[in-house]
């Protein structure tokens, strides 16, 4: 667990003890995976917390997070993949939307999109689909419950359950 603000992130290292603090400057994203914390900067391109830096070649970034061994972070044209053990850039993977507000790893599936659509990718297969979530109110929130996840519209006291 991780707690991240006003430029700095604390690790809990046991009940009631957090770690020693991080300095995030100007922190845009982060993602945990077990000790580490991945995060991005709103003042440059590169992805930081692993072995070394991974620049992205953008600034134009939407959600991040990590799952299945990788840091996913979405940007103009689909979702930049690096290894989250060696910090090294992985294949890029195109989708027709991005950089999309909403990422999450529910069971080893890649979920994320916007608006009124969303896309699962099966990082083990590559296998992207694409899933329609209907109605006029796009996407506000979506939370990763196991092998579902939670669609959120906006202003709507409802939630769609997809089975990943």
């Amino acid at each position: 667990i991780w707690a991240v603000g006003d430029g700095l992130a604390r690790r809990l290292t046991g009940p009631g003890r957090l770690g020693r603090p991080v300095r995030l400057p100007e922190v845009d994203l982060c993602a945990v995976e077990g000790e580490r914390l991945w995060w991005t900067s709103r003042r440059d391109t590169a992805l930081r917390g692993g072995p070394k830096e991974v620049d992205l070649g953008t600034r134009e970034r939407g959600a991040m997070t990590v799952c299945a061994g990788s840091v996913w972070v979405s940007v103009d044209g689909g979702l930049q993949r690096v290894s989250a053990w060696s910090g090294e850039p992985r294949r890029f993977v195109a989708t027709s939307e991005g950089p999309v507000p909403f990422l999450v790893c529910a069971n080893g599936v890649l979920v994320g999109g916007g608006g009124h659509a969303l896309f699962a990718l099966t990082p083990a297969t590559g296998a992207l689909r694409g899933i329609p979530l209907g109605g006029n109110a796009p996407l506000a929130l979506l939370v990763a419950a196991g092998k579902h996840v939670w669609a959120f519209p906006a202003h709507r006291a409802e939630a769609l359950v997809i089975s990943v």
